[in-house]
C-alpha cells in the first residue's frame, strides 16, 4: 500500500470522532433518536463526515485525467480494492460483535430484526472473500469502536448509519475511478470492476435502509438517489482512521472472526443460505 494512502488516514477522521461525541451527549440529554440523527445530518443522506476534495487533494498533477468536478484521483485499482477490503473487514467485525456480544440494544435484539444482522454479516464476509480473490490486501484485521457502541442505541445507530453511508459513497466513487474518468492511474474503463462495485454497493444500500427500519426512521428508504461523493475513494475511506487506530472515546481492538465463527453467528442466514452469484 502506498504512502499516499496511509497519509489520508493520518490527515482525516476527526469529524467522525466529533459525531461520536455528539452521540454520547445526545444520550445524556435524552434527545430522541430522530432529533439526534437530524442534528448530525444523517437522516437525509448527507453526512457530517469527510473533508472536501480541494482541501485534501489540492491542485491536480500535470497530465492527470481531470473530471468535470475539477479533481483527479491517483489510487491504483489494487489500492481501491484493498481499501474496500479494509471496509469489509471492519463491517464483518462490527456485525459479528452485534450478534456475539451481550448487547444492551432492544431494537437490535428484537427477534424480528436479528435476521437483518445475520444476513448482513454473511454479505460482508462474502464481499471480503471476493475482493481478496481479486488480490486485495486489507490494511487491518482488528478494529476499535466508539465507547457505548454495543450498549447505547444513539451511539450504535449513528455510527452504523455513518459507516454504511461511507461504504456506499466509496463504492459509487470507485465506479467512477474504474471508469477512467477521474483517475490518473486508471485510464481505461474496467467494466468488470465497475460491475462488481455496483453489485456490492446495491447490497450496502439495502443494509442502510434496513438499519433505518430497525431504528424506526420513516421512511427507511428515504433516498431517491444515493449522494455522489465529490472526492476520491481514499478520502471517503479516510474517515475509518479512528476505527483502525483507536483513540479517545474508542475501545478495542476487536479481531476479525474466522469464517466458521461468522457462519455460526449468521445461521440460518449463513453461507449455505446464499447461492453463488455471477460477478458481471
Amino acid at each position: 500500500m502506498s504512502d499516499k494512502l496511509y497519509e489520508s488516514f493520518r490527515n482525516t477522521g476527526e469529524a467522525l470522532v466529533e459525531v461520536q461525541t455528539k452521540a454520547r451527549e445526545a444520550s445524556t440529554k435524552g434527545d430522541s433518536r430522530r432529533s439526534f440523527l437530524e442534528k448530525t445530518m444523517l437522516l437525509g443522506g448527507a453526512t457530517a463526515l469527510g473533508t472536501s476534495a480541494a482541501t485534501i487533494l489540492g491542485a491536480t498533477s500535470a497530465g492527470a485525467a481531470t473530471s468535470s468536478s475539477g479533481f483527479t484521483c491517483d489510487c491504483t485499482a489494487h489500492e481501491i480494492i484493498s481499501l474496500a477490503d479494509t471496509a469489509e473487514n471492519l463491517a464483518v467485525v462490527f456485525y459479528y460483535n452485534v450478534l456475539n456480544l451481550p448487547t444492551n440494544l432492544p431494537d437490535v435484539n428484537d427477534t424480528n430484526h436479528r435476521n437483518y444482522f445475520q444476513a448482513a454479516l454473511t454479505h460482508e464476509y462474502l464481499h471480503k472473500e471476493f475482493l481478496e480473490s481479486q488480490g486485495a490486501k486489507a490494511l487491518a484485521s482488528s478494529f476499535f469502536f466508539p465507547q457505548g457502541m454495543f450498549s447505547n442505541q444513539n451511539v450504535f445507530f449513528n455510527t452504523v448509519l455513518a459507516l454504511e453511508h461511507q461504504f456506499i459513497g466509496a463504492y459509487i466513487q470507485s465506479i467512477r475511478e474504474f471508469s477512467g474518468v477521474v483517475s490518473s492511474n486508471i485510464r481505461k474503463p474496467d467494466p468488470f470492476s465497475m460491475g462488481a462495485a455496483a453489485q456490492i454497493m446495491g447490497v450496502e444500500c439495502e443494509h442502510r435502509a434496513l438499519i433505518r427500519d430497525v431504528a424506526n426512521l420513516t421512511p427507511p428508504d428515504n433516498l431517491a438517489f444515493e449522494p455522489v461523493p465529490e472526492t476520491c475513494v481514499k478520502d471517503v475511506m479516510a474517515t475509518l482512521k479512528p476505527f483502525l487506530q483507536g483513540g479517545s472515546g474508542f475501545v478495542g481492538p476487536f479481531s476479525l472472526p474466522s469464517k466458521g465463527e461468522v457462519n455460526q453467528r449468521a445461521t440460518p442466514f449463513g453461507f449455505g443460505f446464499f447461492p453463488p452469484v455471477k460477478i458481471v
